[in-house]
């Protein structure tokens, strides 16, 4: 499953609007609907009561393998609102998701709809299917420039320097989940330069990366300017 990201923000935003996550430009996210074995109600704080606090708090989480919720994100929302969302979604579980056999741990958005005026102060929530939690995801070139550990600069070739050859090379790369570079791939740049820039990349080393909470893969791109 792959997901298109620029930053952890963008992405929650993307998420808790009900973007889509797909294995692919073209392919729709295997679905699952959850089996709750202990869903509650969130509680409408006294405190945002009277601070005339209202709205909907949209939140993502991540259920794991044993039906427990592993991992709460929620996106822009009141903190005293949000906070009663965080209280309710950690205490809840369902039944395993499972997949060709075997239990996987999948995202879901919920949404609670917190209204002034209402005598009750539960608040229901709405939880929307479940997807595959991703183990692959797109970030920008420049989120991951934050998550470097270590880089080597490549060598400018001695025959592309002495024929005055310049300009920028981008390659694509997938980043493990331990912060290795693997799948480095040319997308463009003078041909004597990329094997340099190639070699270069390969030796570079980022902080892993997490999304919910677990490591991910890494999809991204880096240029390199020969001048």
């Amino acid at each position: 499953m792959h997901v298109r990201i620029m930053t952890n923000g963008s992405l929650m935003l993307a998420l808790l609007t009900g973007l889509s996550l797909s294995q692919s430009d073209s392919t729709k996210p295997t679905t699952y609907t959850l089996e709750p074995i202990k869903v509650s109600n969130a509680i409408y704080p006294e405190k945002a009561r009277k601070k005339r606090i209202q709205g909907k708090v949209a939140a993502m989480m991540l259920v794991s393998e044993t039906g427990d919720v592993e991992k709460v994100e929620i996106f822009k929302a009141d903190a005293i609102l949000s906070q009663a969302v965080q209280e309710a979604i950690r205490e809840w579980k369902f039944k395993p998701v499972t997949k060709d056999g075997s239990a996987v741990p999948v995202i879901a958005k919920a949404t609670f709809n917190f209204v002034l005026g209402n005598e009750d102060q539960q608040v229901a929530p709405e939880i929307a299917s479940a997807t595959d939690f991703p183990q692959h995801i797109r970030v920008s070139e420049g989120v991951m420039q934050g998550l470097v550990l270590s880089k080597v600069s490549p060598e400018y070739p001695t025959a592309a320097k002495a024929n005055h050859v310049k300009g920028a090379v981008t390659l694509s790369m997938v980043i493990r989940k331990d912060g290795t570079v693997t799948d480095v791939e040319v997308e463009s740049g003078p041909a004597e330069l990329t094997a340099a820039a190639v070699d270069a990349l390969r030796q570079w080393r980022y902080r892993p990366y997490q999304f919910m909470g677990r490591p991910v893969e890494i999809q991204t791109m880096a240029q390199f300017n020969f001048r």
